[in-house]
């Protein structure tokens, strides 16, 4: 990447990280450690390349929510429920770690998080944040 010139990596993570309270997050996926995350972000500062981690907040969850943990707030089996309180409950948890946790392992000030929404109806008339950048 740095030989063709690009200097930011945007690391799609999806349910690919550790969520302490959430023990089915990105499991059976190989979801990131602590440890693996530091390595990969040091390897793009080395060479100029800075990572930035995407997150998923209410779509493309399918992964996870087929184990049943996230059950009582999913819309169907690719989608968390919007307007249902426990899926903002989990949204705030997974910014919580981007911020607590990967910022300060990442070396990075940004993250992008995604926010897709199920059914169409849905999309009209639940307020939903897309794309939004996350700085801390």
């Amino acid at each position: 990447m740095a030989i063709m010139g690009m200097n930011l990596m945007m690391l799609y993570t999806e349910d690919t990280y550790e969520i302490e309270d959430y023990p089915y997050f990105g499991y059976m996926r190989g979801r990131y450690s602590a440890d693996e995350i530091k390595e990969v972000v040091a390897y793009g500062n080395m060479i100029g390349i800075e990572t930035v981690p995407c997150i998923q907040t209410l779509g493309h969850l399918a992964q996870y929510i087929r184990w049943g943990e996230a059950g009582a707030f999913a819309e169907n089996a690719n989608v968390l429920l919007p307007g249902e309180e426990r899926t903002y409950e989990f949204i705030e948890e997974c910014i919580k770690t981007i911020s607590e946790n990967i910022f300060r392992l990442w070396d990075v000030t940004s993250a992008m998080i995604s926010s897709s929404v199920g059914s169409r109806s849905r999309r009209r008339s639940t307020p939903c944040l897309r794309g939004i950048c996350l700085t801390s």
